[in-house]
This record gives structure tokens, sequence and C-alpha cells, in this order.
């Protein structure tokens, strides 16, 4: 009809069988047994919302913006991520792990093992 497609109840689709939206199948989403996947084909970028807020968006150059009410929060690039407001770390080892690189908490203070 004028108004589109009404399904009065679920719609049922077995592995690797694609919901294919968009001129040029510009996103599909399906699953392929083990992983469920959202592919995003086309330009721009693949925007996620809950409610009226932006809450991920991930763009055509490879970067992921997370967002917390409106405010992004976590920017990722090729060459790291920009984190923005306060990081929490909870169940840090309370002794040098001896892993380089591996963070840990010296009575209150978070230090990098060495290795």
């Amino acid at each position: 009809n004028a108004e589109g497609v009404k399904i009065d109840g679920y719609l049922e689709m077995l592995d690797n069988q694609r919901i294919q939206l968009g001129t040029g199948d510009d996103l599909h989403i399906y699953t392929d047994g083990s992983d469920s996947l959202i592919k995003h084909n086309g330009d721009g970028a693949l925007r996620i919302y809950s409610g009226n807020a932006e809450s991920i968006k991930c763009t055509e150059a490879g970067a992921t913006h997370v967002f917390h009410n409106g405010s992004e929060k976590i920017t990722t690039s090729a060459t790291g991520a920009t984190l923005t407001g306060t990081l929490t770390i909870t169940a840090l080892p309370t002794s040098d792990p001896s892993a380089a690189g591996a963070l840990w908490n010296d009575s209150g203070t978070v230090k990098v093992s060495a290795g």
C-alpha cells in the first residue's frame, strides 16, 4: 500500500539472509549464524540513536565517535583514541603485574608496569 508494509508479529529470516535498505543497498542487517552484523556500504556515516540522542557514529574514514547524552566522549583515529571527560578504572591489581604496559594501583596512584 502507499504507507508501506506492516507486519503484525515478527519477520523470521534464516542465517545469511539479509535485510538490505537504500537505493544502492547502503545498509545490510543480518546474522551469519555466529555473529549479528550491521554493515554500512553507503556514503556518509552509520549513526545509532537512543531516543533522540546520537549514541554512536561510524564514519567512512574509519573513525568511531561515542556520545553520552549528545556529548562526544570517545573518538577513535588511525593513531589511537581520545577520551573527553573522566576515566574511572576499577579492579586494578595492587601490585606490579610485571607485564610491560599493564596498569596497576600503587596506594591510589595509577602506574604503568615496565615489564
